[in-house]
């Protein structure tokens, strides 16, 4: 579990650094990673007694990407909305 955790969370942090004028697409696939890497972070922090606080390391970091995209939705939305339509004058 921790292992989908760890990709969970970077595809998800990676997918933000994207330049490609689709933050909204990339905001909406870090939620869903963010969910993941909490549910699989918990379930290893539950798991093995000695990798307890990798888990929950992992979860944290899946939470705080999860509040990031989320704040992020709203002007993203716009920002994609204004590059694809300056992408189809042109």
């Amino acid at each position: 579990m921790r292992v989908i955790a760890l990709l969970a969370l970077l595809f998800g942090f990676l997918a933000q650094m994207l330049l490609d004028g689709q933050v909204f697409t990339h905001a909406v696939f870090g939620v869903f990673c963010a969910v993941a890497a909490v549910g699989c972070g918990l379930t290893s922090a539950r798991e093995g007694r000695p990798n307890r606080w990798e888990g929950w390391i992992m979860a944290g970091l899946g939470f705080v990407l999860g509040i990031w995209c989320l704040v992020m939705l709203p002007s993203s939305y716009s920002q994609q909305k204004n590059f694809n339509s300056r992408s189809e004058q042109r």
